[in-house]
C-alpha cells in the first residue's frame, strides 16, 4: 500500500490498499526510554476484526532499543498469528503514519505487546477499534480511507 495523507480542518487523512482483505498503514513508532527516543518503522494492521486494543510486536522495539516496563507485570492474549502469547507493557508510546510522522494517532499511551511470531517481522502495530474508531475508517471497494484528529 502507499498512503498517502492529507491534512485538512486539524484533521488528518491516510489512505492505501485492500491486500489479501487487509488494511496496512506503514507507521514509525516513537518510545520516550531511560535512554532517550527511540524510533521503528513497519507496516501496522488496521484490525477491523472487533479486537479493541492495540497490540505492538515487542521483538521489532527491543532491536530498536525499546523498553518494555517489567514493573507493570504481563498479559496473556490472543497474538495475531498464534495461539495466547504473554504480552508487557510499553510505556510512553507515540505512533504515527510514516509519511506524517508528527501526525500522532497514538500518543503517551502504554500498549501491550503480543504479536505472535508467526506474524510477519514487518508488522509492528495491530491497531484496534478503540483507536480506529477516534475517527472515521472507510472502505471503498479495493481501497481504504482513515480520517482522523491528531493528539498532541
Amino acid at each position: 500500500p502507499s498512503p498517502s495523507p492529507s491534512q485538512s480542518n486539524g484533521t488528518v487523512t491516510v489512505s492505501g490498499s485492500i491486500v489479501n482483505g487487509q488494511a496496512f498503514l506503514p507507521v514509525i513508532i516513537w518510545q520516550n526510554t531511560a535512554q532517550g527516543w527511540i524510533h521503528e518503522t513497519g507496516q501496522a494492521l488496521l484490525d477491523t476484526g472487533g479486537t479493541n486494543q492495540n497490540i505492538l510486536n515487542g521483538t521489532a522495539l527491543t532491536q530498536a532499543g525499546g523498553q518494555d516496563n517489567p514493573g507493570l507485570g504481563t498479559i496473556q492474549q490472543g497474538g495475531i498469528g498464534t495461539g495466547t502469547v504473554t504480552g508487557y507493557y510499553w510505556p510512553q508510546i507515540f505512533v504515527a503514519p510514516l509519511a506524517n510522522p508528527q501526525a500522532y494517532f497514538i500518543a503517551n499511551q502504554t500498549l501491550t505487546s503480543g504479536l505472535g511470531p508467526l506474524v510477519d517481522q514487518q508488522e509492528i502495530l495491530n491497531i484496534g477499534l478503540g483507536t480506529l474508531d477516534h475517527g472515521q475508517f472507510m472502505v471503498h471497494g479495493d481501497t481504504w480511507t482513515w480520517t482522523y484528529t491528531p493528539q498532541g
